[in-house]
């Protein structure tokens, strides 16, 4: 292959289709998940829900989704910015004690990190 005919190593992309079971009526569905620098005039990076392995999962927004191509294979990949920085208790509101919600907050962006898309949930 030519220089010119040879396919990108790195292929960004602003949209991200993932399939799932609703439990409400056990039918498949599609969320569409953007990164987008200029989505109707405003950036947009959503947030996603991760498998970690052992039945563990943590909020991450999304912050670049990319396809790299490597043996004639391409893997498509993400870059996080993991939402599991707990809120210290001086910080909570009340609400969170009523509704017993998990307050969270985005680690440093030191603590960004490259997942596989498909252990997005």
């Amino acid at each position: 292959m030519t220089e010119e005919s040879s396919p990108k190593q790195v292929t960004p992309y602003r949209l991200l289709k993932v399939n799932y079971i609703s439990v409400v009526d056990w039918h498949q569905k599609t969320d569409l998940i953007r990164v987008h620098p200029n989505f109707h005039g405003r950036e947009r990076q959503d947030c996603v829900l991760v498998a970690a392995g052992n039945n563990e999962y943590f909020f991450a927004q999304l912050l670049y989704v990319f396809g790299v191509f490597v043996a004639n294979e391409t893997r498509h990949m993400a870059l996080i910015m993991p939402m599991d920085e707990r809120i210290p208790r001086n910080e909570r509101v009340q609400s969170d004690k009523v509704f017993r919600f998990r307050r969270v907050r985005a680690r440093h962006i030191s603590k960004t990190a490259f997942i596989d898309v498909e252990s997005i949930v």
